[in-house]
């Protein structure tokens, strides 16, 4: 779906003299790559929220950006299983944090509380 938008796009600014025939497919591309970041940018403010942990969730996906863009990953088959799996991570780091944020006392060095 995403893909098919990008491309109608793209095709559009063809067709208005925007970009010739031979950079419709790196306009293509380029939206299919804001398109996919945007959707993923507003499924992790969304979970925040629903979590009640706005701050948190801008930083996460700030950071899972930067390390994404330095270190490469997981790349799915389509943009449906990519924005499930990238939900879920958000999901699974939202529950860390909300299960782990009552524990400031805990020492990992020691193993329990003080």
């Amino acid at each position: 779906m995403i893909n098919q938008l990008a491309n109608r796009v793209a095709s559009v600014f063809v067709s208005y003299g925007e970009s010739s025939e031979e950079n419709a497919e790196i306009y293509a591309y380029a939206l299919e790559a804001i398109i996919a970041f945007v959707t993923n940018f507003i499924i992790c403010i969304i979970i925040s929220l629903l979590f009640g942990r706005l701050f948190e969730g801008v930083v996460f996906i700030l950071g899972f950006a930067v390390l994404r863009r330095v270190t490469g990953g997981y790349h799915a088959k389509s943009h449906a299983v990519c924005v499930l799996t990238f939900s879920c991570i958000v999901t699974a780091a939202m529950i860390i944090l909300t299960v782990f944020s009552g524990y400031e006392n805990f020492n990992l060095s020691r193993g329990k509380y003080f």
